[in-house]
């Protein structure tokens, strides 16, 4: 072999060795996303003159992808800023508690009212193996859609008073997962959201999306918890209360 040949051959192996080296190099690191809302003013303490019981922001669905990230870290946050939301708009504020179920009497009857956010949010996922350059690979496209309802209830009967539904723009991402030797199709088990999720490379693809949720959901929130009118749902509260004599 001439030098020449041999020198081309190096430049090859190198660069097949290069190439291979990048395919199976670590994952990329979990990018969590920024889940933060500033109240645009600050009204004083318990000048709105009601008090509200904070109830955690939850998801209607009992998904196993609600519990990954970025899921799992949206419905914190929320939970934490509906508190600064309340507190800056001059209510008092109480909680949050992990659901009203599990809020005790002395607690009910030292509010006026219940604000319970709840995710009515549904993740769906398509996948499918196709063959590349280092044998085949899932490709998946997930789905996430719906709204979050905003619920305020009579502390004592739960009795709702007043509710808004914010929508959520559906949003699709699509991402590479796994690789397989020579697999064809996708296990079940792999293919469904919160398996997929467990992938950075899918995961940091939600970020932006829960992040762009997150804003319009605390923007509409802020907007829509309006002290004089949430006065006049304590009114109408009282009166139930009295009716029900408590």
């Amino acid at each position: 072999m001439s030098l020449r040949m041999m020198r081309m051959l190096l430049v090859i192996v190198a660069g097949v060795s290069l190439i291979v080296g990048s395919a199976t190099k670590q994952e990329a690191p979990l990018l969590p996303p920024t889940f933060d809302f500033t109240p645009p003013s600050q009204a004083g303490p318990n000048s709105a003159k009601v008090t509200f019981a904070l109830v955690d922001a939850n998801y209607a669905q009992d998904e196993p992808w609600t519990a990954v990230a970025p899921f799992n870290t949206f419905s914190e946050s929320l939970s934490s800023d509906f508190q600064e939301i309340l507190a800056a708009r001059g209510f008092t504020v109480r909680g949050p508690f992990q659901r009203y179920d599990e809020m005790t009497f002395p607690d009910k009857k030292g509010s006026d009212l219940v604000l319970q956010p709840d995710l009515d949010v549904s993740v769906t996922s398509t996948a499918k193996v196709v063959p590349t350059l280092f044998g085949k690979q899932l490709e998946a496209t997930m789905v996430v859609r719906g709204k979050v309802k905003l619920e305020v209830r009579e502390s004592l009967t739960g009795e709702r008073m007043w509710f808004k539904d914010i929508k959520l723009t559906p949003a699709t991402v699509e991402c590479e997962g796994k690789r397989y030797a020579d697999s064809t199709q996708v296990p079940a088990s792999e293919g469904q959201p919160a398996a997929l999720l467990q992938d950075p490379k899918c995961a940091n693809l939600f970020g932006p999306v829960l992040e762009k949720f997150y804003t319009d959901v605390m923007d509409a929130a802020w907007r829509y918890l309006e002290p004089e009118e949430m006065a006049m749902v304590k009114k109408q509260s009282q009166e139930i209360k009295t009716r029900k004599v408590y």
